[in-house]
């Protein structure tokens, strides 16, 4: 009887986690980042900064299905990304390869995603993670167009977060 209780009480947590959205990052002071002014690929005039758990987010994308344009999305794995604003927003993910099959065969460390809002239901996501860091692209017809780079070239674990104007 014990047994059968555990067993439960297991299944339970594990559902409980399983369904639990994805925060990978975490705010910073520009000023902490160390890195060449020079360096920088994407200059805006307003952005905010964020470190990026790499390992953990790595690990979590290794886990995410990829799903065809007719398959349904409603549990699809949620991701938290911060947004422009300083608040964090929810994403229904998913491995949507943009690569023929044979060239995705020969590059394996080029994975897609493709995503839609939970908090902003007509918001989309497209993303990436590569050997050049994250990069992600939301567009919303609510809240504008946002856009998450790395900080500087060869720093994939600082990025910036901003709207396009």
């Amino acid at each position: 009887m014990k047994i059968k209780q555990l067993f439960y009480l297991g299944i339970f947590i594990l559902s409980i986690s399983l369904g639990k959205a994805q925060d990978f990052f975490t705010t910073i002071s520009e000023r902490s980042i160390k890195a060449d002014p020079k360096s920088r690929t994407v200059q805006p005039e307003k952005f905010l900064t964020y470190s990026l758990d790499v390992n953990g987010i790595k690990g979590y994308f290794s886990t995410v299905p990829e799903l065809k344009d007719n398959d349904p999305k409603d549990k699809a794995p949620i991701i938290v990304l911060p947004m422009p604003d300083g608040t964090k927003a929810k994403f229904k993910i998913w491995k949507s390869s943009v690569m023929a099959p044979e060239l995705a065969q020969k590059f394996p460390q080029l994975v897609t995603f493709t995503g839609q809002g939970v908090d902003d239901q007509y918001a989309t996501i497209k993303l990436d993670f590569t050997e050049l860091g994250f990069h992600a692209q939301i567009k919303s017809i609510v809240n504008g167009d946002a856009y998450i780079d790395p900080y500087a070239k060869n720093n994939i674990n600082n990025y910036i977060i901003y709207k396009k104007k």
